[in-house]
């Protein structure tokens, strides 16, 4: 499913079941934006990279660091990114921009693009724009 990689010492490789996919074909599709990020991220790039399903909406957040909070002796905590996710494919999802912000790779981009319809509320069908695309998609698969 993902693969963990720290600067120093073997990546450590996280893997389903065995057969916990086997026999099941039916349709699957994955909705995604800019706000998905972290787990959501690993699941959309594994359904991807086995060829599972349908990732429908737009390009991931990209946040392929893994962190530790530590204590520090005063009382206060620190945030370390200690390795880096990657995708079955070996693609990292880490977000990379210039110096100005500006997107130079990362996330995942979705097989099928929609931009959110801004006024769109999430789960309703009238307006969510992304989530009626997805719909339309399943049903073309049954």
């Amino acid at each position: 499913i993902t693969t963990m990689k720290m600067r120093k010492g073997e990546p450590e490789t996280f893997v389903a079941p065995s057969g916990w996919a086997d026999g099941r074909d039916y349709p699957l599709v994955v909705l995604v934006d800019e706000n998905s990020a972290s787990a959501s991220e690993i699941f959309t790039g594994a359904v991807r990279d086995y060829h599972r399903g349908t990732i429908v909406g737009q390009r991931t957040y990209g946040k392929g660091s893994v962190q530790r909070m530590l204590s520090m002796a005063d009382g206060s905590q620190i945030k370390l990114t200690i390795a880096r996710y990657y995708l079955p494919s070996g693609q990292s999802i880490q977000r990379r921009e210039t110096d100005e912000g500006e997107f130079i790779s990362g996330g995942i981009k979705p097989d099928v693009e929609v931009e959110k319809d801004r006024l769109a509320v999430n789960g309703d069908l009238t307006t969510d724009n992304q989530l009626r695309e997805g719909v339309k998609i399943l049903l073309e698969k049954l």
